[in-house]
């Protein structure tokens, strides 16, 4: 069983946190003693797990249940992470004036006026804060 330098001189050493970012999202772990007036080898620790998901999974999840095209939801998720109209056009292989068309069909559906807009409807209608920790 580790040790974390409790009953040494010096005492309360402090206990590990991790974090870990991955592709599914960030994760942070930290450490405390569930017994703060012990000392001995018997003292327990407990471990606290916090989830962050990514933007992308958040703004995904958050376009399900509208009635978009499959082409309408990569755009609209790309208006959310702030690409331009011609940055989109080069993704999808399509003129700028073809992605204002879905634009103005994607603001339609999803009930906004403008870009700025989009990001805060999604992250309210999907549950989630703006860190990307979800709401109870």
């Amino acid at each position: 069983m580790p040790t974390f330098g409790r009953n040494q001189p010096g005492g309360d050493t402090a206990l590990p946190s991790f974090l870990y970012e991955g592709t599914n999202g960030r994760f942070s772990f930290r450490t405390h003693w569930l017994n703060s007036a012990a000392g001995d080898e018997t003292s327990l620790i407990g471990v606290t797990i916090e989830y962050q998901a990514p933007l992308t999974l958040l703004i995904l999840r958050a376009l399900k249940p509208f009635p978009l095209s499959a082409a309408q939801r990569q755009i609209a998720q790309w208006l959310a992470q702030g690409f331009s109209f011609e940055q989109i056009g080069c993704k999808q292989h399509i003129k700028a004036s073809t992605v204002k068309d879905h634009v103005h069909a994607i603001y339609t559906k999803l009930g906004v006026r403008n870009r700025d807009e989009i990001l805060p409807r999604l992250i309210s209608y999907g549950g989630f804060r703006d860190d990307g920790t979800q709401l109870n």
